[in-house]
């Protein structure tokens, strides 16, 4: 099928060769027949063009999306002007009174001067827009204005002698016009990507055909040699190709145009999407961890892999004028970890850090920024993202390119690393508080659980889980002392509320409750009662604290306790003890406690549980685990020892609930030992 398709065009080759070859030698014919004829039609056709261009893309530079043909059309424009003062003063016209045989000539090098100006400024172009399209006139304008007058009155320089031909002045000038279409023709293949590929070969062709009648006009001595009409023959050819390129498909092929526009746009919406999706999927990976060393290091491979970096580094500050690699992705890169670096080394690190903002180098060795990367990695483009943690630049990653990627100066990508820098910097943040608050936690928790230790007088056991998503920070608490009478009191308790308030009320609440029990020691009813008031003076009644406070004697196991809208305590296998009415009282802070101590006796065997509500609200779907399953799991623990019993019960509510913990979960467990026969307590 492929085969198939080529016969007829190979088929058509020689007959487009004859025909060209036909037309050739006609128009070399009447070159020879007669020149000024021959020379006005090429001519004249040539700047039919060129305004024509200057038209079509003056009207449609609202269409488009840069203003790559705007800047060749109003280039063409002052071309094709200067291409009809050269056809009237060419030698022989007989229009210019003050025409001489050089004028023609002057008119030549000036237009093709401002031709290969055109050619050199258009692809600068592509892409973009011209904020102001006057000042395009103006760049043209005045040089063609100018020029035209130096002509007119004498001062431009002489081109051409009758007899002798050209001067050394238009031999520098064509070499000088030559250089500049080169450039023009290397431009426009830099970005042939971003232009349609017949586009491309028409104006690549253009400009090699108008290269290569600069070289042929370089030789002859008088205007109607042969080397003249070869080189109109190159110079139509030359605007053929452009008319193919700017203005036949322009007219005859909007759609393909139209086409591929949209599927520019498509592509870049694609890529837009897909940096977008990937961006969200990084930012829930690492948002889910409180972890700061965590976050990096999946925020670094996340970010390399979605953009498809060779490589990438981050670097956190060490000191004012050294950061340290800290996490490195990909081969050769990893080798760097723990490394030091200096402004000398990574100056786009610094630059990044100093300025806030992605720093983005397509070109890593033509700048100082990114020459140093280019040394060390081969790097051909980076990218520098800064870390900014609570307000400060702590440090930046870097994704490293060997190859320049296609999408490296792209709006897209600047746009997806300040969404990235955003939510990485917002999730080392919340990081460095969680690692802030759990200090303070761990702080707090160790302090309370140090106090609570089993003495030859009292078994003790606990446990403490705090909810999840605050910092390891929750409002439970309990707390074990010795009376001066020989009693021990024992609290648990629970502060409404999460974080480190809540912390620093149960800290107050514990210390006020030790305070005055050393003050009424036999009346826990009276201590609770005495640290409402307390607590509502300090805290207001908004706040309000749960407790179950308590003494026991560990002589005799007789226990006393009241309650402060606190679940009532259990006692393993004891199922018949619940607690009078009278024990229960409002929370803390919200009245005054009122009532009576629910007291009973423990067998040296029984084991006396208190619990936060987080045990007995634990849930399963919409099911609490409710206080008839703390005593069946209490009901089966005789013989354990306190601890085991306060562990066991945890392990119950943890498989109800499927580990889902949504709330604070405090137990205490507690064992009296009466003193031996014989010997005193203590």
């Amino acid at each position: 099928m492929v085969a198939g398709g080529r016969r007829p065009f190979k088929r058509a080759v020689p007959w487009v060769l004859a025909m060209a070859l036909v037309i050739v030698s006609a128009l070399v014919l009447i070159g020879r027949w007669d020149f000024l004829a021959y020379h006005s039609v090429i001519e004249i056709i040539a700047s039919a063009v060129g305004f024509a261009i200057f038209a079509i893309s003056w009207h449609t530079r609202r269409l488009v999306d840069d203003d790559f043909l705007t800047v060749l059309g109003i280039a063409q424009f002052f071309v094709a002007s200067l291409i009809s003062l050269h056809v009237l003063t060419y030698n022989g016209m007989a229009v210019f009174s003050t025409a001489t045989p050089t004028t023609a000539s002057q008119f030549w090098i000036l237009l093709r001067g401002l031709q290969a100006a055109g050619l050199v400024a258009a692809p600068a172009f592509i892409g973009r827009r011209i904020a102001r399209p006057y000042l395009a006139f103006a760049a043209f304008g005045i040089p063609a204005v100018f020029g035209t007058y130096a002509i007119f009155a004498g001062i431009f320089p002489v081109t051409f002698t009758p007899g002798s031909g050209l001067t050394p002045f238009k031999i520098y000038a064509e070499w000088s016009i030559v250089a500049g279409m080169l450039a023009g023709m290397w431009l426009v293949w830099r970005k042939r990507e971003r232009l349609e590929r017949r586009v491309v070969v028409d104006l690549v062709s253009a400009i090699a055909c108008m290269i290569a009648a600069e070289l042929v006009f370089m030789s002859y001595t008088t205007l109607t040699d042969l080397q003249s009409i070869v080189g109109h023959i190159l110079h139509i050819t030359s605007v053929y190709f452009i008319y193919r390129a700017l203005v036949a498909r322009s007219l005859e092929d909007p759609f393909s145009v139209l086409f591929r526009r949209l599927a520019q746009r498509e592509e870049a919406l694609r890529e837009e999407n897909r940096l977008s999706e990937g961006l969200n999927r990084i930012v829930s990976l690492i948002g889910s961890s409180l972890d700061a060393g965590d976050i990096l290091s999946q925020a670094l491979v996340g970010a390399a892999e979605l953009v498809g970096a060779d490589g990438a580094g981050i670097a956190t500050r060490d000191s004012a004028d050294t950061f340290c690699v800290v996490h490195a992705y990909g081969s050769g890169f990893e080798a760097t970890r723990g490394e030091s670096l200096d402004r000398a080394r990574v100056p786009h690190i610094f630059l990044a850090a100093e300025s806030r903002e992605p720093v983005v180098i397509a070109d890593a060795d033509e700048t100082d920024v990114g020459r140093p990367s280019a040394e060390a990695f081969g790097t051909r483009s980076l990218m520098a993202i800064p870390l900014i943690s609570r307000g400060k630049a702590t440090g930046a990653m870097t994704l490293h390119w060997r190859e320049r990627p296609a999408s490296i100066d792209s709006p897209r990508l600047l746009l997806f690393a300040r969404k990235f820098a955003s939510a990485l910097s917002l999730a080392l943040d919340n990081a460095h508080l969680y690692e802030g608050e759990h200090r303070v936690a761990e702080t707090l928790q160790n302090a309370m659980a140090a106090s609570i230790k089993s003495t030859p007088r009292m078994e003790l056991g606990s446990v403490y889980r705090s909810a999840p998503g605050v910092g390891k920070i929750g409002g439970d608490f309990f707390d074990v002392f010795e009376l001066p009478t020989g009693q021990i009191a024992f609290v648990l308790g629970d502060v409404c509320g999460k974080g480190i308030e809540a912390a620093a009320t149960s800290t107050l609440t514990r210390s006020t409750l030790r305070a005055l029990a050393y003050r009424t020691p036999k009346d826990p009813a009276r201590v609770l009662e005495d640290a409402s008031e307390a607590l509502r003076h300090q805290l207001g009644s908004a706040e309000f604290v749960t407790a179950a406070f308590g003494v026991i004697d560990p002589s005799d196991g007789s226990v006393a306790i009241a309650l402060a809208g606190h679940p009532e305590p259990v006692v393993c296998g004891r199922p018949d003890l619940v607690p009078d009415a009278g024990s229960r009282n409002p929370p803390l802070s919200v009245a005054a406690a009122v009532g009576g101590a629910w007291t009973f006796a423990l067998a040296p065997d029984d084991v006396l549980v208190l619990y936060s509500d987080g045990i007995c609200e634990a849930r399963r779907d919409r099911e609490l685990f409710g206080i008839e399953r703390v005593r069946a799991a209490l009901s089966s623990c005789a013989g354990l020892t306190c601890q085991e019993v306060a562990d066991s019960l945890l392990a119950a509510v943890t498989a109800f609930s499927g580990g889902d913990l949504h709330d604070d979960v405090a137990v205490l467990a507690l064992r009296a030992r009466p003193a031996a026969p014989g010997h005193a307590d203590g």
